[in-house]
């Protein structure tokens, strides 16, 4: 069975990236939407799409603590990369951060909302929201067995500081390369995390897009980036080889991610 994947960073506002394993496309909302439908119109498709899917919980609790998971502000994966028994994202060093620029927000808080409502159905929120099954496509959680069109939620930032976390890198290396930095920089950074990135077996047999492989400033490598690590996840996920695995389920949240003994060992003692 051949299942064709998209990597999708989405934006509400600007132009959303595509990567379908040979080209980065940047859609507008309307020209995205037809995308879309063409999507639909074809035998099958994996969408890893870069924005939260799931809502709250059937029954959220309601409390005044700040930021506690099963609520109507964040889902419990977002609560275990942000906590200290978790894992923690925000992990500091005295008062600095060890990795500035990786960061799992509120699901709650993200712009994403509004497009992925819009394009997907999705995230479902309540009672008045349509069924699963009416909606264009499937959320997944875990790998498709038979024909469909199928969506599943990726956080293409985490993955890559889960595959470089314990790397070797260089007094250069920078984590954050989107947000608030130059383009010429969050080229220089991005081409670090893609040389590194190549190195490990799991990546090095999918060809890399040489759109990634350069300095000069381009402000939209950033956004490339995410888009290309999306369909990664979704390509490796579908070959089945136990690289990447899905992290969460309908109620908790969930990201694809890659598949290290330790954040999946940690992830079944504090949740399950």
């Amino acid at each position: 069975m051949s299942i064709k994947v998209i990597g999708l960073d989405i934006h509400p506002s600007s132009p959303s990236w595509v990567y379908n394993g040979k080209s980065f496309i940047p859609l507008k909302i309307k020209q995205l939407q037809a995308f879309l439908k063409e999507l639909t119109e074809k035998k099958s498709c994996l969408i890893c799409c870069d924005a939260p899917l799931t809502g709250p919980v059937a029954s959220p609790i309601h409390t005044d603590k700040k930021n506690a998971p099963n609520s109507m502000v964040k889902r419990e994966i977002e609560a275990f990369f942000t906590r200290k028994n978790g894992y923690n994202v925000r992990e500091t060093n005295g008062k600095t951060r060890l990795y500035p620029g990786i960061n799992v927000s509120n699901y709650s808080a993200l712009p994403h909302w509004t497009i992925t409502r819009h394009l997907f159905g999705l995230p479902i929120v309540g009672d008045y929201d349509l069924e699963q099954e009416s909606l264009p496509f499937k959320k997944v959680h875990a790998r498709p067995h038979s024909p469909g069109h199928f969506i599943t939620e990726v956080h293409p930032t985490l993955a890559i500081w889960i595959w470089l976390k314990d790397t070797e890198k260089d007094e250069l290396f920078q984590w954050k390369y989107k947000g608030k930095v130059k383009s010429e920089e969050s080229a220089r950074r991005v081409k670090a995390i893609i040389n590194l990135l190549s190195n490990l077996p799991v990546i090095n047999s999918h060809q890399i897009p040489p759109e990634l492989n350069v300095s000069k400033a381009d402000k939209n490598i950033a956004d490339q980036l995410d888009a290309f690590i999306a369909w990664l996840l979704g390509k490796l996920w579908l070959e089945g080889n136990g690289e990447i695995e899905i992290l969460g389920n309908d109620q908790t949240g969930s990201f694809l991610l890659p598949n290290k003994k330790e954040l999946f060992q940690k992830w079944k003692s504090l949740i399950n």
